[in-house]
């Protein structure tokens, strides 16, 4: 996740949604990954069916999926200073 794939990541690589962001902080939970940048900025990916993604998906309705980062919309103005994720 993270490169536009479904498939498993084995090799840490660059994620191309995320250059030009200075990533200060990252967590990665049980099929999620939050990832926070130098301006405040949240980025989440991954599976996202109880809506831990943050980007509105229905809870209960069958997978909602981000495969690339996408900015937590709600968040923007806020100064978010830490992300954490559950399993």
């Amino acid at each position: 996740m993270g490169h536009g794939g479904q498939d498993d990541e084995h090799v840490p690589r660059r994620v191309d949604a995320l250059v030009g962001k200075r990533v200060v902080q990252m967590a990665a939970g049980g099929g999620h990954t939050a990832v926070l940048t130098s301006d405040g900025e949240v980025f989440t990916f991954g599976w996202g069916e109880s809506g831990q993604l943050g980007h509105g998906g229905q809870f209960g309705q069958g997978a909602y999926d981000e495969s690339v980062p996408r900015r937590v919309d709600a968040l923007v103005g806020k100064h978010v200073v830490q992300v954490a994720t559950g399993a």
